[in-house]
C-alpha cells in the first residue's frame, strides 16, 4: 500500500513511513491479520445476509464520516491544503454513502424494498447541501493532527475490507450489472487510496515542520484504538460464526 501511495504522489514520504511502520510494529492490527481476513471472507461468502448488512453499514459509516469531516472543515482556518483536502474528502464520503446503497441494489436487487432504500437514502448526510460557513471556534493544531491521523488509519482499515467486499459483490451481482459494479468498486478503491495519500502527504509536511513526535505518538495511540474497535465489532460475529476455526484472531 505504501508503494502505491508513493507512486501516486511521487514521494517517498520518509517521515510518515517511519510513523506508520513504527505503529504497526508495536500494534499487531487485527484488520491486517490473515486470520481476520479469512474470517471476514468466510462471513461475507457463507452467512446469509452478512454481505448485504456490511454494504449497508458501509453506506451509513461513510455518511457519518462525511458529516464528521464537514464539522472538522468548519473549524480549520489558514491551512489551505488541509482545508481543500478535507472538503474534497467529505464530498467523496457523502457520494460513497450513496454508492454503497446503490451497490446493494445492483448486487442484490431483491434485498431492499423501494421504501427501505428511500428511508436509508433520506438518512444519509448530503454534503452538497451542507453549509460552507466556518464555525466560530477554530481547531488547534493538535486537534487537527489527531483527526488527520484517525482519518488515515480509518481509510487503511476500509481499504483492507474492500479487498474482500469487492470480489464478493461482483460475484453475487446479476450478469447485467457486473460491469457497473466493477466500475463503482474501482472508483471507490481509487478514492480510498487518494484519501490515504493526501492525509499522508499533509502529515509528512507536518513532520518536517516539527510535529513528527506528536504524529508518531498519536499514530500508535489511535491504531490501538482502531484495533480495539475492530475487535469489539468482530467478537460477536466470531462467537456466532467462527466455529473455533480462528483461535488466535484476537491476540493483540
Amino acid at each position: 500500500m505504501l508503494l502505491q501511495i508513493r507512486a501516486r504522489y511521487d514521494s517517498d514520504l520518509p517521515h510518515f513511513t517511519d510513523c506508520i511502520l513504527a505503529a504497526f510494529a508495536d500494534i499487531d492490527a487485527v484488520f491486517w491479520k490473515e486470520q481476520y481476513l479469512g474470517f471476514y471472507w468466510k462471513c461475507v461468502t457463507t452467512v446469509p445476509g452478512y454481505i448485504q448488512g456490511v454494504v449497508i453499514a458501509n453506506a451509513e459509516a461513510e455518511s457519518h464520516g462525511s458529516e464528521g469531516l464537514h464539522d472538522l472543515w468548519t473549524k480549520v482556518r489558514g491551512q489551505r491544503e488541509v482545508e481543500d483536502g478535507i472538503q474534497s474528502h467529505f464530498y467523496d464520503e457523502s457520494r460513497h454513502a450513496r454508492l454503497f446503497l446503490h451497490l446493494t441494489r445492483l448486487s442484490f436487487p431483491d434485498y431492499l424494498s423501494e421504501p427501505g432504500q428511500t428511508l436509508i437514502r433520506s438518512s444519509l448526510f448530503d454534503a452538497p447541501k451542507a453549509s460552507l460557513e466556518k464555525a466560530g471556534l477554530e481547531a488547534s493544531i493538535d486537534y487537527i493532527v489527531d483527526n488527520m491521523v484517525q482519518m488515515n488509519i480509518g481509510e487503511i482499515r476500509t481499504r483492507s475490507h474492500m479487498f474482500m467486499i469487492g470480489p464478493v459483490l461482483t460475484a453475487f451481482s446479476p450478469q447485467a450489472h457486473r460491469e457497473t459494479v466493477d466500475g463503482i468498486l474501482s472508483g471507490l478503491v481509487y478514492d480510498e487510496v487518494t484519501h490515504i495519500g493526501y492525509t499522508a502527504n499533509i502529515m509528512e509536511e507536518w513532520c518536517r515542520n516539527g510535529h513528527k513526535k506528536l504524529i508518531a505518538g498519536l499514530y500508535k495511540r489511535r491504531l490501538k484504538d482502531f484495533n480495539k474497535f475492530t475487535v469489539d465489532q468482530t467478537r460477536a460475529s466470531l462467537e456466532t460464526y467462527g466455529r473455533g476455526e480462528f483461535p488466535d484472531i484476537f491476540e493483540i
